[in-house]
């Protein structure tokens, strides 16, 4: 698992900063609009793809009904 982390990290950033570079040409206030831009998509895919609070299970409970 560590590896498959290691790799996904550095595959998104591979991609990310360097769209940051192309995009900001070293202006920092396009930078600044990149991050901020980054940061509300990523609040925006994470909320779209969570369960709902009522398909979500906790293993703990379902384990504890076992006799």
């Amino acid at each position: 698992p560590a590896f498959w982390f290691l790799g996904s990290l550095i595959a998104r950033m591979g991609i990310a900063l360097p769209g940051f570079y192309f995009v900001g040409r070293g202006h920092w206030a396009r930078l600044v609009a990149c991050l901020i831009g980054f940061i509300f998509a990523r609040i925006v895919v994470t909320g779209m793809t969570r369960l709902p609070r009522d398909k979500q299970t906790c293993p703990a409970r379902e384990v504890s009904d076992a006799p």
